[in-house]
């Protein structure tokens, strides 16, 4: 679930760019297991993960206007 949210939030941010992955490195990667994950994790996000883009993924819901 959690990949499937990240991935997600990566799309919603304008892809894979240098910009969001230095986010990435900095709020998760660079502080290793200093923190709680899901604290560290839920703050890059900007908040709680949601199920929805893995039920997505597996087509379990259908799409909505397009996307």
């Amino acid at each position: 679930m959690l990949d499937h949210a990240a991935y997600r939030w990566f799309e919603d941010h304008g892809g894979l760019t240098r910009a969001n992955g230095d986010r990435f490195r900095q709020m998760i990667l660079s502080r290793g297991n200093t923190e709680e994950l899901g604290k560290m994790y839920s703050a890059w996000l900007g908040g709680e993960p949601s199920i929805q883009p893995m039920l997505k993924f597996r087509g379990l819901v259908p799409e909505q206007n397009g996307k």
